[in-house]
């Protein structure tokens, strides 16, 4: 699951989905917390686009897929909360920590796993038919 939360270092996320983080959550690197206050002030500005990896590239490129996202968590600049925890995980002794170390000191291994997971993934078979629903609210069971 942490290989394929790497997916991360693409992307845009819109400011109603990380605002919380923003402004209620001590593990948010300041200076990164600032940058992004100024696109996402506390109401309003919903659908103002933040990139989900704060890229170390000169000039930085959203678009690029390389292993910044786990750098990125090292230095308290996860933009989603679910992306933040893999590093500040309060799981058994951080349970995720060391594979985001791993990851942001070999892009090579970042790569690796990620191809392997999405092998895996791709290898599902998904529930058709009568086996399973489709839910109108994904948290709910129908």
């Amino acid at each position: 699951m942490v290989a394929l939360s790497g997916a991360h270092t693409i992307g845009m996320a819109q400011c109603q989905n990380f605002r919380g983080r923003l402004y209620n959550e001590p593990n948010i690197n300041t200076t990164y917390a600032t940058k992004l206050k100024l696109n996402c002030p506390t109401s309003g500005g919903n659908t103002n686009l933040a990139p989900l990896d704060d890229d170390t590239a000169t000039p930085p490129n959203p678009d690029l897929f390389n292993n910044d996202f786990f750098i990125n968590l090292q230095s308290e600049k996860g933009l989603l909360h679910s992306d933040q925890v893999l590093y500040n995980a309060t799981a058994p002794a951080g349970a995720t920590e060391g594979i985001v170390n791993g990851f942001a000191s070999s892009q090579a291994a970042f790569f690796s796993a990620f191809a392997s997971a999405m092998v895996k993934m791709a290898n599902l078979s998904p529930l058709t038919g009568s086996q399973g629903q489709v839910r109108t609210v994904c948290s709910i069971p129908n």
